[in-house]
Formats: C-alpha cells, sequence, structure tokens
C-alpha cells in the first residue's frame, strides 16, 4: 500500500507540474472579484471587520496562508497571491492523494493505471485549473467533501460530524453540499427501499444542524454586513421568480460545459455499465438530484449566476468516488 501511494504521489506530481508553473506564472491572478476579500483577510487574520460575510466567515485558507507568509516578512500584493496559490494547491494536492488512498485500500481497485486517472481526472476539471487552484480558498473545499465522504462510507460518524464543523471555516457550502448529498441518498433509500436508512439518516441530520447553526449565527449572532440576500428567507420565492423569468440558456451550457470530469464519469460508466446504472444506483441518482436542488437554492438566494459552476464542481471528487467503484468494481 505504502508502496503504491508513493509511486502514486510521485507520478502525480510529475503529471501536475507544468501546470501549477503555468497557472502560477501567467494565471489569471486577481480577475476574481472575490480575490481582494481573501487579500485582505490574509493581511488581517481572524479579523471580522476584514471582509464582507460571507467570506469573513472562510477563515482557514486565509489563516493558514498568513502563517506561511510571516515567515517571510514580506505582505507584498504578489507574494500573498503566491502563498494563497500554494495553500490552494496543498489541498487539492492531498485531495488527489486522499482519493488514490480510498480507491486502493477501500474500493479495493489495485491496477496503478486505474488509480492514478481519478486524482488526473479532479485534476484536469475545468474549475479546478481555472479557479481552485488559485487565490480563492476552493483547493481545501475539495479536500473536505471527500473526506466527510470517505468517513460517512467507513461509519465513522463522530468524525465526520467534527469535520462537517470545522468545515464551516473552510466554507459553508460544503455542509450545504453534504447536507443535500446526504438528503437526497435518505428520500432515495426510503421510496426504493421502504426503510430509513439509518447511517443517511444519522449524516443529513449532522450536515442539517450544522449549517442551520451557520445560518442562524450568521443572522442573529456574528452579524456581518454583506450577501444578506443569502440568508433572508422572505426574499427566496420573489429572486427564484426573477431567475425563472431572465432564464439564459447560454449560462446552462455553460454551466454543463463546465463540469467536464462528471461528464467523463458519465460517458464512462455509460460504455462500461450501460446507461441503466445512472438510474438505478442510489449514490449517483443522490449526485445528481443534491446538485439539482444546490440550483434551485442558488438561484433563490440570488447566486444563480454569481459563478453556481464553482460550488457543483465541489462535487467532482464526490462523484469520482462513487463512479470509480461503479466503473470498474460493480458488476
Amino acid at each position: 500500500m505504502i508502496k503504491k501511494l508513493t509511486l502514486i504521489t510521485v507520478l502525480l506530481s510529475l503529471a501536475c507540474y507544468a501546470f501549477i508553473y503555468f497557472s502560477h506564472s501567467y494565471g489569471p491572478h486577481d480577475q476574481y472579484p472575490d480575490s481582494k476579500h481573501y487579500y485582505n483577510m490574509v493581511e488581517s487574520p481572524l479579523d471580522l471587520n476584514a471582509a464582507p460575510a460571507p467570506f469573513v466567515y472562510r477563515q482557514f485558507t486565509t489563516y493558514l496562508t498568513s502563517v506561511a507568509i510571516k515567515f517571510t516578512s514580506n505582505l507584498s500584493y504578489k507574494n500573498i497571491y503566491s502563498f494563497l496559490f500554494l495553500t490552494n494547491l496543498m489541498g487539492i494536492f492531498l485531495t488527489m492523494i486522499l482519493l488514490s488512498y480510498y480507491i486502493l485500500n477501500d474500493i479495493k481497485i489495485h491496477d496503478i493505471s486505474n488509480v492514478i486517472l481519478a486524482p488526473l481526472l479532479l485534476f484536469l476539471s475545468y474549475k479546478v485549473m481555472h479557479q481552485a487552484i488559485g487565490n480563492l480558498c476552493e483547493g481545501w473545499v475539495y479536500f473536505f467533501i471527500t473526506l466527510i465522504f470517505i468517513l460517512f462510507q467507513r461509519n465513522q460518524l463522530i468524525f465526520m460530524f467534527l469535520c462537517l464543523i470545522f468545515s464551516l471555516f473552510v466554507k459553508e457550502t460544503i455542509a450545504l453540499y453534504s447536507m443535500l448529498f446526504f438528503g437526497s441518498l435518505l428520500i432515495i433509500s426510503l421510496f426504493r427501499l421502504k426503510t430509513i436508512n439509518k447511517k443517511s439518516a444519522i449524516a443529513f441530520l449532522s450536515s442539517f444542524s450544522i449549517f442551520l447553526t451557520y445560518f442562524i449565527v450568521r443572522k442573529h449572532w456574528l452579524i456581518v454586513p454583506g450577501f444578506e440576500n443569502q440568508i433572508t428567507l422572505s426574499t427566496y420565492p420573489m429572486q427564484f421568480l426573477e431567475f425563472i423569468m431572465n432564464f439564459e440558456v447560454n449560462y446552462f451550457l455553460k454551466l454543463i460545459l463546465h463540469q467536464n470530469s462528471i461528464l467523463i464519469l458519465i460517458i464512462l460508466l455509460i460504455y462500461q455499465k450501460g446507461f441503466g446504472q445512472l438510474i438505478y444506483s442510489n449514490d449517483i441518482l443522490a449526485c445528481f438530484v443534491s446538485i439539482f436542488v444546490l440550483i434551485i437554492i442558488c438561484a433563490s438566494t440570488g447566486m444563480m449566476y454569481n459563478d453556481i459552476s464553482r460550488i457543483i464542481s465541489s462535487s467532482i471528487p464526490l462523484a469520482i468516488l462513487i463512479f470509480w467503484e461503479r466503473i470498474f468494481v460493480n458488476d
């Protein structure tokens, strides 16, 4: 196991270093409107006045960056970008190793070529290359979603609960997507098996309670101005109606194309096992249902055209693990 994992780490490093160099040297840098908030948070770690909500609650990546950057004694704009880039890269690379470990140890796929394809598919996904390895906070989002799913699969629900709590300091969408996925899995199992899956129920209630806590704390306790429409339930119907009235087909086509890794997974699964697996597999169906509900929520909170594909793409490592088992193991 250790020998194979070491080999995979070396191979992944060799496969990725050229893009990493290109992205850092010639990447889009500060073209994202959110970048300035994370830069301010690096300069003033744990300061609730450093950025508006919801950015200011996402302290993990920026705090980690601020600790690392202290050793250089240089808070220049370029230096902050470089360290944010490296912090997110660390999150993505650890996600790739975690994917490989789970496939080797839990799914029991030992062919190196089949194992290494999974993390490479994550790395080559549109939003990872375009934004996750950059100056936002997305790199660690992928890591925590992967870790939460693995802990769920291993029935380590207490550790999963603790991980969900900590994930609020990374990005609140981790708890949101976990809630939607586990909720979808619970409902699908209930309809198909006519019984409540206790593990899915515990996971759903855990993620729901944690996201609800975030919602209440943001609205009533640690109140920081910014994007109040996200936490004002009374505005949801009108914002959703506005989205329907101004529906843009081209935006949705772009949204689908941004999920290139999920499209590859779907094609591979259909080729290997047929179209039926997309419908009859509970966890695969839960992936699609949770993404659909996520789109509705984003439309209701006025976030639909605020790069929703970045949020959807954070489900890619979870989709890879689910699809990989279906493609290479299950009959």
